[in-house]
């Protein structure tokens, strides 16, 4: 009796064995043509010639860094200014002395310190900067950088440019959210029945078409107060 069902067994098996074996004699078909080609004359040149476009664009890489890096040590005043203009670290040029260091860079910190510095006054320690920094954390960061530059009046304005910043932020959040609840609702009176959609849903609607405006009104007219703000204390 174990015999018999052992034979069943076996015979009920052979046809997921021989579709697993044709798949395993399928896949070395492949990888065995796959071979031959590779070793043909055709395979051999295709190749080549991928490896050769490979070389091409690291060569171009190369030359592109190159040139980056060179354009460095051509003006370190400049590479130091383009830093300050955006608040980088004033440590910065490790970095750029690192990632050039095949070039063998030679660096002259006393033109790099000063156009840092001109940057920071000019592009980054500026009254926009602190009314779109962002989050309290964000601007602490800037002051801390920006302080020992600034006058105490100066120092004061930042903050009142921060604060008007955070308000402006606030309005944005809550136009984008009248925005989204606008979106909802418009999809649901576009994909409803006449008889699915009731009079107080187009009422809401009007509503939040009229709130969306209101609030886009509000958040245009606190822009263009803080820049005429800006323009009126020369930025700084």
């Amino acid at each position: 009796m174990i015999k018999i069902v052992s034979v069943r067994r076996i015979l009920l098996l052979s046809p997921l064995l021989l579709l697993t074996a044709c798949g395993a004699i399928g896949n070395a078909s492949d990888n065995f043509d796959a071979e031959q080609y590779n070793a043909s004359p055709a395979g051999i040149a295709e190749s080549q010639a991928r490896e050769a476009e490979r070389m091409k664009e690291v060569q171009i890489l190369h030359e592109k860094e190159k040139q980056v890096c060179l354009s460095y040590q051509a003006d370190w005043r400049k590479t130091g200014y383009d830093i300050g203009t955006r608040g980088g670290n004033a440590q910065y040029y490790n970095s750029t002395l690192r990632d050039c260091e095949r070039y063998k860079l030679k660096f002259n910190q006393k033109q790099w310190e000063a156009g840092y510095q001109q940057g920071l006054k000019d592009g980054y320690c500026v009254y926009n900067t602190a009314l779109y920094v962002g989050p309290e954390y964000a601007f602490d960061n800037m002051m801390e950088t920006c302080s020992p530059l600034l006058s105490e009046r100066q120092r004061q304005n930042m903050l009142i440019f921060f604060t008007k910043g955070r308000i402006i932020a606030d309005q944005k959040s809550e136009l984008s959210d009248a925005k989204y609840e606008l979106s909802q609702l418009e999809n649901k009176l576009r994909y409803s029945d006449d008889s699915e959609t009731s009079r107080e849903d187009r009422r809401e609607y009007r509503s939040l078409k009229h709130t969306v405006a209101d609030l886009q009104y509000r958040l245009e007219l606190l822009h263009s107060e803080a820049q005429r703000l800006i323009l009126e204390t020369g930025g700084r």
